[in-house]
C-alpha cells in the first residue's frame, strides 16, 4: 500500500493484545527536530522526531498528551477518501494486526498570522470628518467572516510581542452552546477587541496550531477621540 503523505505507521505497546501508542514514519528530514502531529484532524501535540525518522504518539490520553485516538477509533475510521494525507498504518485491537487508512499529518510547527492595515481614509474610519490618519482611536468590537475554522485567535497586536492582546476564540452554535472538539465552524463570527487607544489599530489573527482557518472578510469597529 503507497503512503501517498509519505508517512506509515505501525501500534505498539501492546495490552491485552490492545496497541496503546502508534510508532509514525516518514520525518527523516526533521531528525532530532520537533514536530506536530494530527490524525483525523485531531492535534495530538509537538513530538521531538527519533534518529529513524520517526515519532510515537499515544493511542491514550495522558497528562502529557491529552488528546488521543485508540486503536479502535483509528480501525473503525478506515477509508481510502483521504487523498494526500492517506497514511496506511498496522494496529491491534484484541486480535491480529489490521491494515487501515487514516489522515495523518505530521511537520515543523508554524504561527499562521494575518493582520489588516491601520485604517487612514475617510472611508476606513466611515468619518464625515475626513482622512483619520492623525486621529487616535480603538478598535472595540470584530465581525468576521470564517469557513471552516476550527482555532484562531484574535486582536490588534500580534504575540509573540510582550504587548501582544491575541484572545482566542470559542466557537458556539445558534443555541449559544460551546462547538464540540474537532467540529468546525462557518459563518459570521463576531466579538469584544481588547485594544488601546492610538494610531494603529490594526486588526489581526493567529494560528499557533496545525488546524484549518480560512478569513473570507473581516472588519473592525472603532471609537475615535479627539485631539
Amino acid at each position: 500500500m503507497a503512503a501517498l503523505g509519505g508517512l506509515i505507521g505501525k501500534g505498539g505497546g501492546a495490552i491485552a493484545n490492545v496497541d496503546q501508542n502508534l510508532q509514525i514514519w516518514g520525518l527523516y528530514h526533521l531528525i532530532g527536530q520537533t514536530a506536530s502531529v494530527a490524525i483525523l484532524g485531531l492535534d495530538l501535540g509537538d513530538f521531538t522526531v527519533a534518529t529513524d525518522g520517526s515519532v510515537t504518539v499515544s493511542l491514550v490520553a495522558s497528562v502529557s498528551q491529552t488528546s488521543a485516538w485508540s486503536a479502535a477509533q483509528l480501525i473503525a475510521a478506515d477509508s481510502s477518501s483521504y487523498g494526500e494525507n492517506a497514511t496506511p498504518i498496522s494496529v491491534k485491537n484484541g486480535g491480529a494486526a489490521v491494515q487501515v487508512t487514516v489522515p495523518i499529518v505530521a511537520g515543523s510547527p508554524y504561527v499562521s498570522q494575518g493582520q489588516r492595515l491601520r485604517p487612514v481614509t475617510q472611508d476606513d474610519g466611515k468619518a464625515q470628518t475626513g482622512a483619520i490618519l492623525g486621529n487616535i482611536r480603538v478598535g472595540y468590537q470584530y465581525a468576521v467572516f470564517m469557513q471552516n475554522a476550527l482555532v484562531v485567535q484574535f486582536g490588534t497586536v500580534l504575540t509573540p510581542s510582550p504587548s501582544g492582546n491575541m484572545e482566542q476564540v470559542v466557537f458556539k452554535d445558534s443555541a449559544g452552546v460551546d462547538l464540540a472538539a474537532g467540529v468546525a465552524f462557518s459563518g459570521i463570527f463576531w466579538g469584544p477587541l481588547t485594544d488601546t487607544m492610538g494610531y494603529d489599530s490594526m486588526f489581526c489573527w493567529q494560528n499557533v496550531r496545525p488546524y484549518p482557518c480560512t478569513i473570507v472578510s473581516s472588519t473592525m469597529f472603532l471609537t475615535q477621540a479627539e485631539h
